[in-house]
């Protein structure tokens, strides 16, 4: 479902993406955004000379470790926030 979002908005999304060090699919997807929007929205701000540069993609390890109550999970590096958040709740971390 599509969302509309303001041109306020989309400058507090995208002045929040320049100070992140992630990468704009990661971005997008931890914040529920669509990735084409956002890229054009980057893209239409490069064109305009403004300084807003693309920050290049962080490394990301391929998964991370969570450990509780003598079991460890693996995570991909790629799954959500909110995911990751339900997995802790469950665990009661």
């Amino acid at each position: 479902m599509r969302k509309y979002r303001s041109q306020e908005e989309w400058d507090l999304i995208l002045e929040e993406y320049s100070r992140s060090e992630q990468s704009l699919e990661m971005f997008c997807q931890e914040r529920e955004l669509n990735k084409s929007s956002m890229y054009r929205r980057v893209r239409k701000l490069n064109q305009k000379g403004s300084e807003f540069v693309e920050l290049p993609r962080a490394r990301l390890p391929q998964q991370y470790e969570l450990s509780a109550r003598g079991v460890t999970l693996r995570i991909p590096s790629n799954e959500s926030a909110a995911r990751i958040a339900d997995l802790v709740r469950v665990l009661g971390c």
